[in-house]
């Protein structure tokens, strides 16, 4: 080979800039014990610092059921939902801390704040119950209703069946015993509209229609789901590939169209 033959400049192939590339845990699903350990910082607990009030309450002008309701800030009229922003409240004068608007508003805020907490304590006791009575928190209220009309409706009957069988314990025989008799009647007549009152509901309770978990509404509404309109391999009938062909007829396996199910 002459030296017109040689070849001068590196291949750019050839050039490596990294000797070891070091495998990522992330990537593994087993522990790699050749990789350094990561050092985890220590955090360092702070002493909690008083919170420094941004105006100033005389809380001996305020109801002591009250003081837990003050908010941090200055109160506005209608601002129950403290929706106003900076420049309405620049243009309006804050209530005057212990008169009579200031103390209607923190009351407002007591029976929001109030409310708040029986609607939350309300959710939890039905998370409980559905997992008491096995089902869903979605469907648990109905399955309550139900449960309550059933026991209802037994209550009734159970009632209507002591009164028929003491009318049959009286013999007709005088008129006293004949007055007591339709009174018993009368009894029975009044229970019979809320026995057929509850029977006639009874189908739209028991009937429960499709509902959507929490988790399946979620799964339905992610932002990255792919759909078959937009991608043709996720069904067989429109699958170009070979062994992604439809299942055959005679086949043991019921075949599965995907295209009513992943659509939407």
């Amino acid at each position: 080979m002459t030296k017109l033959d040689q070849i001068k400049k590196s291949l750019m192939h050839l050039k490596y800039y990294k000797k070891f590339a070091y495998p990522l845990q992330v990537d593994y699903d087993f522990l790699i014990l050749t990789l350094p350990l990561p050092v985890i910082p220590v955090p360092i607990e702070e002493e909690p610092q008083p919170l420094v009030p941004t105006f100033s309450v005389d809380l001996s002008m305020v109801l002591d059921d009250l003081i837990v309701y003050i908010p941090d800030h200055p109160v506005y009229k209608g601002d129950i939902h403290n929706q106003l922003t900076d420049k309405q409240k620049a243009k309006l004068q804050p209530l005057q801390v212990g008169s009579k608007a200031w103390k209607k508003h923190i009351r407002e805020l007591k029976s929001k704040k109030e409310s708040e907490l029986l609607i939350k304590q309300h959710v939890s006791e039905l998370r409980e119950k559905a997992k008491l009575w096995n089902t869903s928190f979605d469907v648990i209220n109905q399955r309550l209703v139900l449960a309550a009309q059933l026991t209802n409706l037994q209550d009734l009957r159970g009632e209507k069946a002591l009164i028929e069988q003491k009318i049959l314990m009286i013999p007709l025989t005088t008129n006293m015993n004949k007055k007591k008799v339709n009174k018993l009647k009368d009894k029975i007549r009044k229970l019979s509209p809320q026995i057929i009152k509850i029977l006639s509901s009874l189908p739209s309770l028991k009937g429960t229609p499709y509902y959507i978990t929490e988790e399946e509404r979620a799964l339905e509404l992610r932002p990255n789901k792919r759909t078959v309109n937009t991608n043709r391999n996720l069904d067989p009938l429109l699958s170009p590939h070979p062994e992604k062909c439809v299942r055959i007829s005679d086949s043991p396996e019921p075949r599965i169209v995907t295209s009513s199910t992943l659509s939407g």
